[in-house]
């Protein structure tokens, strides 16, 4: 359901469910997340999915990595933040050894923890972007679409195709 300014709006109650994409054009990037886990896959390689490396350990990167049922390659979006689903406890944070935008995991509610929104892109209405929630223009995005691509939050207008 949309929100004000195109927000997607949440509902509390999560249900135990996976997403899973048919047709590579029909369906969107990011599901919306009141279904529960779901992989994120950036549309302009959806073989991909968005991974924690190495598994689910504090300051691991967010790379892409071939779609796969690994708990550190499933996701939850609540409360503006992105979290596993193994480790509910573990979010989308800032990289605190680093004054880049990469993305690690850390202890969520912490001043690292990442907070966004969830936004229907305007062009096709089927892809989602986050971006920081606030005045920010950082959105979550990928350099490049290869294998191990790390995941970062740069300028929205930088790389929208890009984007999940």
């Amino acid at each position: 359901e949309d929100g004000p300014n195109g927000a997607v709006k949440f509902v509390d109650k999560i249900l135990s469910t996976t997403f899973t994409q048919e047709e590579e054009d029909a369906a969107p990037a990011v599901p919306i997340f009141t279904l529960g886990e779901a992989w994120i896959k950036p549309k302009k390689n959806p073989l991909y999915c968005w991974n924690v490396e190495f598994g689910l350990n504090k300051g691991a990167r967010v790379i892409l990595w071939p779609c796969g049922r690994e708990p550190n390659a499933l996701f939850r979006f609540a409360e503006g933040s992105l979290r596993t689903m193994e480790l509910p406890e573990l979010c989308f944070n800032k990289d605190p050894s680093k004054k880049t935008s990469s993305v690690v995991m850390g202890q969520c509610g912490v001043k690292e923890t990442w907070q966004w929104e969830l936004f229907r892109d305007k062009v096709s209405g089927k892809h989602r972007i986050f971006r920081e929630k606030g005045d920010s223009n950082l959105c979550l995005s990928l350099k490049t679409v290869k294998h191990n691509a790390e995941l970062s939050a740069l300028p929205c207008d930088d790389l929208p195709e890009h984007s999940v």
